[in-house]
């Protein structure tokens, strides 16, 4: 059986190496196998690879374009590897179904990994992030990847749905959600600060227009500290408030006063702004 998983990689891998591909005779010449394996590798793609091999007028068959940059790979994991994958990739399973077909993969490799290893529940927590409509994270990725800007169906928490035109830079994972930052052009057009971050899972549809945007002169880590972090030169009540919902102080009295102020100050803040109408830099 290894040695016919083994066959298998070494089809694909000559076919990823000539794009016009090969038929069932010409590969079995050079595999050294029967053409009837050959004809039992191009049924079995679907079910190892996700996808179907295309067959062309002439007979032959070829990897489709579209995955025509995928790596075929071999290697060998650890079971401790095995866990820290699984920890990792579970937060985005609510997400993808890449990473549910990915670890599927790897479950059903001919390798020393076993189902009891899949099965286990990691010692390490990822709180799992919120279920994102279908498609919605695959497009922003392909958006992302080919800095392409894109049309957004998105659904605040309040009001009406409203549409935006975005150059995609990131997703941020982020206690428990997924955020898209980047370039709102409806806020650039008003002469606003563009960047904004979106909610993943209220993003309802999204459109990727045939025009490319440069890439971006953006720091995300920087982002993520002047907007999520908690700040050297913040103060006490800033300074816990940085820390979201995780986090409640106890005592003295005196700091609890301050912070349970700074959040009634940020409460006026977003109240004001719906009052007015103001559209803010972050949609929650």
């Amino acid at each position: 059986m290894g040695r016919y998983r083994s066959r298998f990689d070494a089809y694909i891998a000559l076919l990823l190496d000539h794009p016009y591909g090969y038929s069932c005779q010409e590969a079995a010449t050079i595999l050294g196998v029967s053409r009837q394996t050959v004809a039992k590798y191009n049924a079995l793609a679907r079910s190892r690879l996700g996808y179907d091999l295309v067959q062309r007028q002439d007979g032959r068959y070829c990897i489709p374009d579209g995955h025509r940059r995928d790596v075929q790979c071999t290697f060998t994991l650890t079971t401790q590897e095995v866990h820290d994958l699984l920890a990792a990739a579970r937060s985005l399973d609510q997400a993808t179904d890449s990473v549910r077909s990915a670890l599927a993969k790897i479950a059903a490799s001919r390798g020393n990994v076993t189902q009891r290893d899949f099965a286990m529940e990691p010692a390490v927590y990822y709180e799992s992030a919120v279920p994102v409509p279908p498609g919605v994270y695959d497009q922003v990725v392909q958006a992302i990847l080919n800095r392409r800007t894109a049309t957004l169906t998105y659904q605040p928490a309040r009001g009406a749905a409203k549409t935006y035109e975005f150059d995609p830079y990131v997703v941020l994972a982020r206690d428990g959600r997924l955020y898209l930052v980047g370039a709102n052009h409806n806020s650039r057009r008003a002469g606003h600060d563009p960047i904004k971050r979106l909610r993943l899972d209220q993003v309802q549809a999204v459109r990727l227009s045939t025009t490319s945007f440069p890439t971006p002169h953006f720091d995300i880590q920087a982002y993520v500290a002047a907007n999520f972090g908690v700040f050297a030169t913040a103060g006490p009540p800033q300074q816990v408030a940085g820390y979201g919902g995780h986090a409640r102080v106890l005592a003295p009295p005196e700091l609890r006063d301050q912070v349970l102020r700074h959040a009634r100050e940020i409460l006026h803040t977003y109240e004001q702004d719906g009052i007015k109408g103001v559209d803010s830099p972050v949609v929650v």
